[in-house]
């Protein structure tokens, strides 16, 4: 249910509709309900639950930095009441039971969860895009309005699988796969996150799963798919060379490079021209000079949390106007997650996800491409409110001193409980790091 949870609050089309105002804050107190619960339910069999001291340290620094901005920015400033629920629903509920799950229970269980539903979505995903939207061998079953980016309606195939995005190939519509996204680039995202996850963080190799979850990123037609791709791909043409000295191994990726992506590079160029030169490339651009403009307006504490009215006076909105079944509106969106995250909340909120991603840097290992990653990605989508994001920049790096964090739980758990294959199998089971 937690992993479910994660994946609903990582800006899933389900908290787009026209009824979904307190959806965040219902998530956060699901989660919060559910880590609660957890914690009973082992009190109740006699199971010692320790939390770290610096852990529990480190979230009571948390909760004063977020409080503090809340009571600052959202009341008192921007008087941003709107955004009341959102807030308490993600950094005052969802994020500290996270953090707090994480450091007794261990990552892995949850992650090995995660990754495993999203799988489950993607092959749902899968079969409705290529059967219904591709084929059209049947169609949608019902019809949907969101407020993802304007009221929108949106097809909807028996409310698993929605067509939100459409992009034009050699003249033809072609439906994006955005699967219970509201946008593909959103499911890029929650897809990316499994893939790493996968690769870079579970120990158990998966081939079907990596396999479906890159065809899946194929299949959202989407820059962001092709470039995290290409780097992943250019990340194990590293690895694979790593018997080689130095001189030959750079000679050889750059050999294979050359004739790998000759042709993969021609279909890539005219993609991103298309998209630099045209609307969506001039929109992006403006999204990095309105968040460096409403910055400097604010820069220790920002404008307030999804204060998008403070952006919306420094757009360029001759840039922005595009026509929607005929009437004259503006993409007042934001397409990267470092613009409304300086913006909304200064270098006060700039500096606790740095900090957070830092402290993942620090883990080690394959942490250290995880953390490059989604560094990277912040740049290509808006991903910095979502609860994907909170556990892996908040939960993990906080709650766990290093990626062989001692195994509090299970030890405590299973110090009286008999044979050591029993407490091996079950260190496997709570995935321990």
């Amino acid at each position: 249910m937690l992993a479910l949870d994660i994946i609903l609050g990582s800006n899933s089309i389900y908290a787009s509709f026209s009824f979904s105002k307190y959806v965040t804050l219902a998530l956060g107190l699901l989660a919060a309900g559910l880590v609660f619960l957890r914690f009973m339910i082992e009190a109740s069999g006699g199971n010692r639950v320790r939390i770290n001291s610096n852990s529990l340290m480190a979230l009571f620094i948390f909760l004063f930095v977020v409080v503090f901005y809340l009571f600052a920015q959202n009341v008192f400033w921007a008087k941003n009441f709107g955004q009341l629920a959102n807030y308490l629903g993600l950094f005052v509920l969802f994020t500290p039971a996270l953090w707090l799950y994480v450091g007794v229970f261990g990552y892995r269980g949850l992650l090995d969860k995660y990754v495993k539903l999203m799988v489950m979505i993607a092959v749902v995903a899968l079969l409705f895009w290529g059967l219904g939207s591709i084929m059209g061998l049947f169609a949608p079953t019902s019809y949907f309005t969101i407020g993802w980016g304007g009221n929108n309606q949106v097809a909807s195939y028996y409310g698993v699988y929605f067509e939100t995005q459409f992009k034009t190939i050699a003249g033809h519509v072609v439906v994006r796969n955005s699967a219970i996204w509201p946008e593909a680039p959103m499911y890029t995202m929650s897809l990316m996150f499994a893939l790493l996850t996968q690769l870079f963080v579970l120990p158990k190799r998966r081939p079907v799963f990596v396999t479906i979850l890159i065809i899946s990123m194929a299949s959202t037609l989407t820059s962001t798919a092709i470039l995290i791709l290409v780097g992943l791909a250019t990340y194990y043409l590293w690895r694979a060379t790593n018997v080689f000295s130095p001189w030959y191994r750079l000679v050889l990726v750059l050999m294979v490079l050359l004739v790998v992506s000759v042709p993969a590079m021609f279909v890539f160029s005219k993609f991103m021209n298309s998209k630099l030169n045209g609307f969506s490339g001039s929109v992006r651009v403006d999204d990095y000079i309105t968040g460096v403009k409403a910055w400097i307006k604010h820069p220790i504490i920002g404008e307030g949390f999804n204060n998008n009215k403070a952006l919306y006076k420094f757009m360029n909105m001759n840039i922005r106007e595009y026509y929607n079944n005929g009437e004259l509106t503006f993409n007042k969106g934001v397409a990267n997650a470092w613009t409304p995250l300086i913006a909304n909340g200064g270098l006060l909120f700039m500096g606790t996800y740095l900090v957070g991603l830092g402290s993942l840097f620090r883990l080690g290992g394959s942490w250290r491409v995880l953390t490059l990653f989604i560094f990277a990605m912040m740049f290509l989508s808006i991903m910095q409110y979502t609860t994907i994001m909170m556990l892996f920049i908040f939960a993990v790096p906080f709650a766990l001193e290093n990626d062989s964090d001692k195994e509090r739980f299970v030890r405590n758990r299973l110090w009286d409980s008999g044979p050591k294959n029993f407490m091996a199998k079950s260190s496997r089971e709570y995935g321990r790091g």
